[in-house]
């Protein structure tokens, strides 16, 4: 029997597959249109904060990009204005178990410890734009004005967090 035959006599099954067809590829098409979800991404610099671009946040900072020293930018907003609060990045010892506790997520390792990340600790290193020295995340009290900062314009409301 032909195709075509068979869609004649079997008009109720040959609708219901082109309708399933259809709203199948109108879904993969939503889908794609969609944006990627926020906490995917994060805000990098380059150059002090005063420019950053988006990549994953699966990047450890610091890393090459365009033969410059990638760090992560926390980007906030007063007034409709962006700007870079503070930046971030680890020390070699803390990129490379960043870099190893990623490698074996992605390899879905049955294994994997999540508490291995607490090794991290002590490794991070934070520095507003413009500072010349990093500040070592044991500096508690450094390190915490950096979490809450002002706005620039020194107007009193709180800044608020730009998402990538």
């Amino acid at each position: 029997m032909a195709v075509r035959e068979w869609l004649n006599k079997n008009r109720k099954w040959s609708t219901a597959g082109a309708m399933a067809v259809a709203v199948i590829g109108i879904g993969l098409t939503i889908y794609q249109l969609l944006p990627e979800p926020a906490e995917t991404k994060a805000w990098f610099t380059t150059d002090d904060g005063k420019t950053w671009f988006k990549d994953s946040n699966r990047l450890v900072p610091p890393f090459q990009r365009d033969g410059k020293e990638a760090v992560l930018a926390k980007v906030y907003e007063c007034t409709g204005k962006p700007f870079v609060a503070y930046m971030l990045k680890y020390t070699p010892e803390g990129k490379a178990i960043y870099e190893k506790f990623y490698a074996a997520e992605d390899a879905k390792d049955p294994n994997l410890d999540e508490g291995m990340l607490m090794a991290v600790r002590g490794h991070a290193r934070y520095k507003r734009p413009g500072e010349a020295e990093w500040t070592p995340e044991n500096d508690i009290r450094k390190v915490t004005e950096m979490f809450y900062p002002k706005c620039p314009d020194g107007s009193a409301q709180d800044p608020l967090v730009v998402w990538p």
